[in-house]
This record gives C-alpha cells, structure tokens and sequence, in this order.
C-alpha cells in the first residue's frame, strides 16, 4: 500500500512538473474553435502582428494600391499595419502582394478564406491573359515563318538500323533523332 500511495504521489508531483513546461504558442489556452486551419498546423495560440490597430486616412497612393488588389479600406489599413510590424521584416523584398501578407496573418478561417478566393480569382485572370498572350503570339509566329520549315529536308536512310553502316560521328558533329509516331 505504501509504494501505491508513493507511486501515485510522484506521478501527480511529475505532472505538475511537466505543466510548468510549454512552448508559448504551442501548449498554452485554447485557440478559438473557429480557427481549425491553424489549430490543425499544431497552433493553440494566435498572435495578431497588429498589437494595436490605428485609425488613420489612407493617402491617394493607398487608395490606389487598394484598388488595384481589390481591398477595401479597413484591409489595406490592417495590411500597412503588418507592413510596419514584424511581418514587414519577414516578407520585404520577397515579392509578396498585399493579399498573400494578409492571408498568411488571417486572424481565423473566414478571413484566410476571403484572401485566398481573392488571390485565386486574381490568379486566374493572369493566368488568363497569359495563355491568351501565348496563343496570340505563336499564332503570329506560325503566320510569320509559315514557308520555313522546322526541320530541312532530311535522308534518314543512312542513319537507319537497316542500313547495317555504322555511324561515324566527327567532333562537334550532333546527331538528333525524330521518332514519327
């Protein structure tokens, strides 16, 4: 009986030993349910980038910067926000757009999901007008050398297995090879 009782007395002391140890972050509170993306990454604890939000007037270049990615006044506030808190030390000069810095610093599901539709629907537009470039120009290029063949007349019968003649390459000499299949 008294190594049961001693037994369980240095299990329960361990487990308070064990509980003082965590990782800010990893083991402390409970992270709001809503958020499952990040709790599923192993994060219990989010930490907004954004300690304090400030109201203030966006300049006519802000304006504008908004415009083009789509984002309305409160988000490209919170996102000059970032730009000046540790996030802009992270991800200055990696050619990130504003709406990939506010995905990555979402404040919970919803809010990750808007950005990502965001850059999605923006995605494809370029993507769009990138094939559509493409096809423009090889069509024009099709046009412009129509009369040139790819590759001039050709006698393959030397180069033939059947032919039973080694080939003798010289240097600087490439042979290349064309299956028809």
């Amino acid at each position: 009986m008294n190594k049961l009782s001693t037994i369980t007395l240095c299990l329960l002391l361990g487990q308070q030993a064990i509980a003082g140890l965590y990782i800010p972050g990893i083991a402390t509170s409970p992270m709001q349910q809503a958020d499952n993306a990040l709790a599923k990454a192993g994060l219990t604890e989010f930490h907004d980038e954004v300690i304090e939000e400030k109201d203030f007037l966006l300049n006519d270049v802000q304006k504008q910067e908004a415009k083009i990615w789509g984002l309305n006044e409160k988000e490209e506030k919170r996102y000059l926000q970032l730009m000046q808190s540790r996030s802009g030390v992270y991800y200055k000069d990696l050619r990130m757009t504003p709406i990939d810095i506010l995905g990555l610093n979402a404040r919970d599901d919803a809010e990750r999901e808007h950005f990502a539709s965001l850059a999605a629907r923006q995605e494809a537009q370029k993507v769009a007008q990138n094939i559509a470039w493409n096809n423009a120009f090889y069509k024009a290029y099709n046009e412009l050398f129509k009369d040139v063949p790819v590759v001039g007349d050709f006698d393959p019968s030397p180069y033939s297995p059947y032919a039973h003649q080694p080939i003798q390459l010289k240097e600087g000499e490439t042979l290349y090879l064309f299956i028809i299949t």
